[in-house]
């Protein structure tokens, strides 16, 4: 599968690597007479600096230096010119790689230097995006309160709510709709977040998805209180077929036949036809393997006549 990325670039002033590659901040010191754990009585002491040679220059990509760590290196960087929001081949700001492993401190430390906390990449992932399809609870919390947009969509219309789905994280889910997030909203494909709970089967997300949308208004046919696809996102939400209205010689639903597998009388919630996919097809003929037909056979009629056949017993009734 081929993955979007972009050149590397010019090289930068006096022939240096590319701007995604910072020059890398290292430590020198005579480690056999001082270290962290004997550190010299006196600076003046530590006269090793006068017998070494001076380090070669090492150079280190902007998004490495950010997954190890390297405040040192990024700090140095950005006094230098570099922007704290140089982007790598993957088109990913240092703050979209923060966010996406979960590294608070180094978060905080970008925000502080400037970077943009609603940048996107080639997709139109935010931050936010990426650190709720992290499952990172306390990135969003932090994000959320320095301005990040909560109903930030992506190329094909995903919200941070659809990606904490997909991460099965029921607290960052939780807490985005304690923030009141949209639950009404759909992507390309027509699925709304309570589809993607469905089609990702996080029984713990979908109580919570569920409990959310049952709480808001139903939705029109002409959209009042919302989109409104035929209610969808909200309240009661009909199947592609109604019940009694199939046409006839229509082929059979997969796994059952009758109609109540897809449409129950009486309940509150119909199970809505799935859509496109793989997994949602298998799941959805599976479903016709929890409903079983008793085919006890009861006499009815009086028997008077019984023929054997190679060993096998006919009965005959009259």
């Amino acid at each position: 599968m081929p993955i979007c990325t972009q050149d590397e670039g010019p090289r930068t002033f006096g022939g240096a690597p590319p701007e995604m590659f910072i020059e890398r901040h290292i430590h020198f010191t005579d480690t056999n007479r001082f270290d962290r754990d004997r550190p010299p009585v006196h600076p003046l002491q530590d006269d090793s600096a006068w017998y070494l040679e001076h380090p070669d220059k090492m150079y280190i990509n902007i998004t490495d230096a950010t997954k190890i760590g390297d405040f040192d290196s990024l700090k140095n960087a950005f006094q230098r010119g570099t922007s704290v929001d140089t982007r790598d081949r993957y088109y990913k700001t240092p703050l979209m790689v923060a966010c996406s492993i979960g590294k608070l401190d180094m978060v905080r430390f970008l925000v502080e230097q400037g970077a943009n906390i609603n940048a996107q990449d080639n997709f139109k992932w935010t931050p936010l995006h990426h650190a709720c399809h992290g499952g990172q609870l306390d990135v969003v919390e932090y994000l959320l309160e320095h301005g990040a947009y909560l109903d930030a969509s992506t190329m094909n219309g995903g919200t941070p709510l659809t990606r904490a789905i997909e991460s099965s994280r029921d607290s960052v889910v939780d807490f985005l709709i304690s923030k009141g997030v949209r639950c009404q909203t759909e992507n390309k494909k027509g699925n709304n977040p309570m589809d993607c709970a469905n089609s990702w089967a996080d029984p713990r997300v979908i109580d919570i998805v569920q409990a959310k949308m049952e709480s808001l208004p139903a939705l029109d046919k002409k959209g009042k209180g919302g989109k409104g696809k035929g209610g969808k996102g909200g309240g009661k939400r009909p199947t592609s077929v109604p019940p009694g209205e199939q046409k006839e010689n229509a082929p059979p639903m997969p796994g059952n036949i009758h109609s109540h597998s897809f449409v129950e009388s009486g309940d509150d919630h119909p199970h809505r036809q799935r859509k496109g996919s793989i997994l949602r097809a298998a799941s959805a003929l599976a479903g016709g393997l929890d409903e079983q037909e008793d085919i006890t056979y009861t006499a009815t009629q009086s028997l008077d006549k019984t023929t054997v056949i190679k060993g096998t017993y006919r009965t005959e009734s009259c």
